[in-house]
């Protein structure tokens, strides 16, 4: 009988250079809304990236992005879109989930760095976008007011990660 594999992360299973960077304890929260793998979005990409990965470890991690989003039946064609107006647009022309493609883009991007020590340079990108464009204030209405404060605070705390990965990596 095969045994079940244990998908779960946390700072003991990565090495001391992701512990140094992911300091916080939201960063391995998988019930934690304003976490990188808030909602169920997230938490299912991470593991489901986990999985992904072990079969694919050449793969470009976009590619994971963009068939975990066509598996939802969400859109792929705004994951680019970096403007705030031509964003809100899409909110009001569709019925675009204003948070599922970016947990799935921000969990894929931490979780590669959790298992690697690096992230593909366009899943670096993209990931930076997307906690951009989820801090732009036509996406924080979504949220509660009493979380949209510390889900500002967090995702600021995510830009300054990804901005110290992406440095790393330039050294090298």
């Amino acid at each position: 009988m095969e045994e079940e594999r244990n998908w779960e992360l946390s700072p003991r299973d990565v090495s001391p250079k992701v512990q140094s960077l992911l300091k916080e304890a939201f960063f391995w929260e998988l019930v934690n809304e304003t976490s990188p793998f808030g909602g169920d979005f997230g938490a299912d990409a991470r593991v489901c990236f986990l999985m992904w990965r072990e079969k694919n470890p050449e793969k470009n991690p976009m590619n994971f992005v963009l068939s975990e989003i066509e598996s939802y039946g969400l859109q792929s064609d705004y994951i680019q879109v970096e403007n705030e107006e031509e964003l809100k647009s899409l909110f009001a022309d569709s019925k675009l989930d204003p948070f599922a493609q970016d947990w799935i883009i921000i969990a894929t991007a931490f979780t590669q760095f959790m298992i690697e020590e690096r992230i593909d340079e366009e899943m670096l990108k993209q990931a930076v976008i997307s906690v951009r464009r989820q801090s732009y204030s036509s996406v924080l209405e979504y949220w509660m007011s009493s979380v949209r404060e510390t889900r500002v605070h967090k995702l600021d705390i995510m830009a300054k990660a990804l901005f110290q990965i992406s440095l790393q990596q330039n050294d090298h």
